[in-house]
């Protein structure tokens, strides 16, 4: 049986044009009781991937700035925040949402008190029984009660799906029974998001609001234009699940001319725009992290600073429309290094994976993979890839060399970690081949650092072999001089 389309009764509240003082008082007091009363990865992170706008203004004059937030209280307001952020829930917490996603499934308590859960179902991988049973539980007992599908399946970086994969998995989301928000593509005018709708309609398919991405100059014109040609074409709700503005130009942080300051006025405007349309259910706006490659042309928008301090926008977006029932989160437990470590973030506590270098790496949480300890841990992509450190060493000094590692699977071949001098004539002067097993295994090497060297690099190089590597997991990995 098809489940009918469900709409927020919001969206038919109308307040009479012409009362009396009093009929304003009663109804603004009513308004403002019913609105209360709504609240609301392997974990991949979408990466924002909106064109390059040539023409900032495009013709479209910038609205006014609005007015300083007021304590109204209305539940559109949203976040995305990533468990890979240590500080994920204190920070949910700073800017007072209604609702948040983080880009999976994987509901925490750690989430403020009074902040809706909103589960996206990412990509191909997600849709499982086990998946749909665990939401579906979820539901029953009122945690969850909207769902957002695909993400940015246009794009072989994220969810990689075709039309077809998507309308053919579709059926299984339409089964929690609760309002269901479409795959939300990497542009607004993407022609994969015509072709799924076209889809769904024809199959009499579910589908209960629009999602899209809006990445844009510093014009608020540019973003209403975004949701009105959406709202026009689709004639659904909207959500914004993610929104910035950006500096397209900008390869480094250093070349991003926008300010936080100029990029203030035209927040505030699209804040109140969104708020004004009512086919704008909800919107998040998006924060980039400093290890994410669109960080310099997202700068621009960042709600926190490096001391996870909120910036200006930050403290706007946490005041404007604030939800009074949204909780401070939960303070993170400090993991401590071992003591005397030359290795820093050698357990990827941090939630980032500063200071290590590499290529096709990345610091994931305990809700992607099973960590050796803590909540964090890193990965090497499939195939080829690699994850170093240099550290400074005293020559002639023995030193023990610690790691835990395991595969996703277990492979046919492997490769060797390595300690080399990071001066000099670069040569190794340790090798330890990994063994092949995909549980998690304590490894420990003695070494002496050869005379006059000062620095080493310690690497884990996943070279290209065949048959190809799988992902290769790394965590609590040390360096200490005996």
């Amino acid at each position: 049986m098809k489940l009918k389309k469900l709409v927020p009764l919001n969206q038919f509240l109308i307040l009479p044009k012409y009362l009396k003082m009093f009929s304003y008082a009663i109804s603004f007091l009513f308004v403002l009781s019913f609105f209360s009363c709504s609240s609301e990865d392997d974990s991949s992170v979408s990466n924002p991937s909106e064109p390059n706008v040539q023409n900032p203004n495009n013709g479209i004059t910038n609205p006014d700035p609005v007015s300083e937030p007021t304590i109204q209280t209305l539940d559109k307001k949203g976040i995305g925040m990533s468990y890979k952020q240590r500080t994920w829930s204190t920070r949910i917490g700073a800017l007072k949402p209604f609702w948040s996603y983080s880009w999976n499934r994987d509901y925490r308590e750690a989430i403020p008190d009074g902040v809706e859960f909103v589960p996206m179902f990412w990509g191909a991988s997600n849709v499982t029984d086990s998946e749909i049973q665990r939401i579906k539980e979820l539901v029953d007992s009122g945690v969850v009660k909207n769902v957002l599908g695909f993400n940015e399946p246009d794009l072989t970086s994220q969810a990689n799906m075709t039309v077809a994969e998507a309308i053919e998995l579709w059926p299984r989301l339409e089964e929690l029974g609760v309002p269901l928000g479409s795959p939300v593509p990497s542009s607004v005018n993407s022609v994969w998001l015509e072709q799924f709708m076209s889809e769904a309609e024809s199959k009499n398919l579910r589908v209960d609001f629009i999602c899209i991405h809006i990445y844009r100059g510093n014009n608020s014109g540019l973003f209403f234009q975004a949701v009105d040609d959406i709202y026009e074409k689709y004639r659904k709700p909207i959500w914004v699940t993610e929104m910035s503005i950006v500096d397209n130009d900008a390869k480094t942080v250093s070349e991003n001319t926008l300010s936080l300051a100029q990029t203030l006025p035209t927040m505030k405007s699209i804040l109140s725009g969104f708020y004004q349309r009512e086919f704008v259910h909800r919107f998040a706006w998006f924060s980039g992290t400093t290890n994410s490659p669109n960080y310099p042309r997202l700068v621009s928008s960042i709600l926190y600073d490096e001391l996870d301090n909120l910036t200006i926008l930050g403290n706007y977006y946490s005041q404007f429309r604030f939800n009074p029932e949204s909780g401070p989160g939960t303070i993170p437990e400090v993991i401590k290094e071992i003591e005397g470590n030359l290795i820093k973030n050698g357990t990827f506590e941090t939630g980032d994976i500063s200071p290590w270098g590499g290529f096709k790496n990345a610091v994931i949480s305990s809700a992607a993979q099973p960590t050796n300890s803590g909540n964090y841990l890193a990965r090497i992509e499939p195939h080829d890839g690699s994850i170093f450190q240099i550290v400074d060493v005293e020559p002639g000094e023995k030193y023990e060399l610690k790691f835990s590692h395991r595969w996703k699977d277990i492979p046919e071949n492997t490769f060797k970690a390595v300690l080399r001098n990071d001066k000099g004539d670069e040569s190794k002067f340790l090798e330890f081949e990994i063994l092949k097993t995909d549980v998690w295994t304590e490894n420990k090497i003695e070494f002496t650092v050869p005379s006059e060297v000062t620095s080493a690099k310690l690497a884990f190089y996943k070279p290209q072999l065949n048959p190809l590597l799988p992902s290769f997991f790394l965590d609590d990995v040390s360096i200490i001089k005996l």
